[in-house]
C-alpha cells in the first residue's frame, strides 16, 4: 500500500520541529538501557499529571464512569501509572523501528491462549484481529508478523503530523505489515483477506454516528462495525489479541477465544452479536490491567439519540429543591 494523503503533504515548520525533537528523543532512548525505562518513565509521568490538566480530567472522568466503586484516591493512582505505562511504551518504539524477532523475544516473555491462535489458521488464512488501546499494540502486531511470521494487513488511521506519519509507515513496513488506510478500508481491507492475510483493527475508539452502540463497563458506546462486518460478509473468525506488561517488565501476549458469525442469522444483528462480544473480552482484559489502557480517550463522547434527549430534557425539567 501507498503513503496515505497526511504523509504525502509537505511538512510545516511546527512539523520539522516536532519530527527533530522526535528523532533526538529516540536518539537518547536507543542509548539507554531497558533498565533505565521505568526511572525515566516515573520522572515524565509526574510532570505529566500537572502539565496536561484536560487530558487529565477526561481520563479520571472516564475511570469514574467505568469504576464508579472506586475511590478517586485509586483513580487519581490509576491515572498516574497509566501515565507511566504509555511513556515506557513510547521509550520502548525505538526498539521496533528495525525488523529484529530477537529483539521481540527479549521482550515478549509469554503467549497465552495458542490453542485458540491455531484453532483460527495461526493467521495463515483470512482472519479478522482486533485489539484495544491496551497494553502495546506495536508490540503485538510486529510479534505476530515477524516472529509467528504471520502475513497482517493493519488498518491505521494517518498521524497529523506528515513527518511522522512517514517514519511510522515505513517502520511498520519494515517489519512486514501491509498498511490499510482507514478511508480504503473496504476496498484494501477486502483485497487482503481475499488474498489470505488477517485483516487487524484497532476498535475500541469513538465511532461517532457511524458504529454500533454496545455495552462498555456498563455504558452503550459507540463502537467501529467494519470488524464484525468483515467476518460476516466473508464468514471468517474474529478474535481480540492483547499485549499486556506483566509485573517484572516483560510482555504476556494473549489470543483470546475466536468469535465465529452465524451465516444464517440475521446480517446486522450478528454485526451488533460479534462486536457486542468482543467489546466483552476487551472490557475484561481492561479489568485485569486497567493502568494499562488508554483512558485519555473520550471513548463514550457519542451518545444514542434517545439517551442524549433523556440528559438534556433532565437538565431542562424544573427544580422541585427550591422552596
Amino acid at each position: 500500500m501507498s503513503l496515505s494523503v497526511t504523509a504525502r503533504r509537505k511538512p510545516r515548520l511546527r512539523h520539522r520541529f516536532e519530527y527533530a525533537l522526535l528523532l533526538a528523543g529516540a536518539a537518547v532512548v536507543v542509548c539507554l538501557p531497558r533498565r533505565a525505562h521505568s526511572f525515566v518513565s516515573r520522572v515524565a509521568a509526574f510532570g505529566w499529571y500537572y502539565l496536561f490538566p484536560f487530558r487529565r480530567s477526561v481520563a479520571l472522568e472516564n475511570l469514574a464512569r467505568a469504576f464508579p466503586e472506586q475511590t478517586s484516591d485509586w483513580r487519581a493512582a490509576t491515572i498516574r501509572a497509566c501515565a507511566r505505562h504509555f511513556i515506557r511504551v513510547a521509550l520502548e518504539f525505538p526498539l521496533l523501528r528495525k525488523p529484529d524477532a530477537a529483539v521481540l523475544k527479549d521482550m515478549v516473555a509469554d503467549f497465552e491462549g495458542r490453542d485458540n491462535f491455531e484453532a483460527m489458521g495461526s493467521t495463515r488464512e483470512p482472519a479478522i484481529c482486533v485489539a484495544g488501546h491496551l497494553g502495546n499494540w506495536e508490540l503485538e502486531v510486529a510479534w505476530f508478523s515477524l516472529v509467528e511470521q504471520s502475513r497482517i494487513s493493519a488498518v491505521a488511521k494517518p498521524l497529523h503530523n506528515p513527518l511522522v506519519e512517514r517514519m511510522v509507515y515505513y517502520s511498520r513496513r519494515a517489519r512486514g505489515l501491509e498498511i490499510v488506510h482507514t478511508r480504503n478500508t473496504l476496498r484494501q481491507g477486502l483485497r487482503a483477506l481475499h488474498e489470505g492475510k488477517v485483516l487487524a483493527f484497532l476498535a475500541d475508539q469513538d465511532a461517532r454516528r457511524r458504529g454500533v452502540f454496545v455495552p462498555f463497563f456498563g455504558h452503550l458506546a459507540s463502537t467501529y462495525r467494519e470488524p464484525a462486518s468483515f467476518a460476516c460478509r466473508l464468514n471468517i473468525p474474529l478474535a481480540l489479541f492483547t499485549c499486556v506488561r506483566r509485573a517484572d517488565g516483560f510482555y504476556r501476549i494473549r489470543v483470546y477465544p475466536p468469535l465465529y458469525p452465524d451465516p444464517l442469522a440475521d446480517r446486522r444483528e450478528e454485526v451488533c452479536r460479534l462486536t457486542r462480544l468482543h467489546v466483552e473480552q476487551l472490557e475484561e482484559a481492561i479489568r485485569e490491567h486497567p493502568e494499562q489502557y488508554f483512558w485519555f480517550h473520550r471513548r463514550w463522547k457519542t451518545q444514542p439519540k434517545i439517551e442524549k434527549r433523556r440528559k438534556r430534557d433532565k437538565k431542562a425539567a424544573p427544580r422541585t429543591d427550591v422552596p
